[in-house]
């Protein structure tokens, strides 16, 4: 993400179009996979004191955010949001 907000394809994406597509593709293919890759919700939870993960697993599994959390409530918010 940063590579296409702040680094040289952000820079040179205002004066040309294909550059200014590559960034697109940053953001919307590539940013999202790493994200999803690099497992966020682990490293915080394992990074976290043992009460704070306690409450934010007890959080996570809220029925409300287990709905948006199923593949399915996803891929249509993804989809609406196209």
């Amino acid at each position: 993400m940063g590579a296409a907000l702040i680094g040289p394809v952000a820079g040179k994406a205002h004066t040309d179009f294909t550059v200014h597509m590559i960034g697109h593709l940053f953001l919307g293919m590539l940013a999202p996979l790493l994200i999803a890759l690099a497992a966020p919700i682990t490293l915080i939870l394992r990074a976290l004191p043992v009460h704070a993960a306690r409450r934010l697993s007890m959080l996570l599994k809220n029925r409300l955010i287990r709905l948006f959390r199923h593949p399915i409530t996803a891929s249509l918010l993804n989809i609406g949001g196209l």
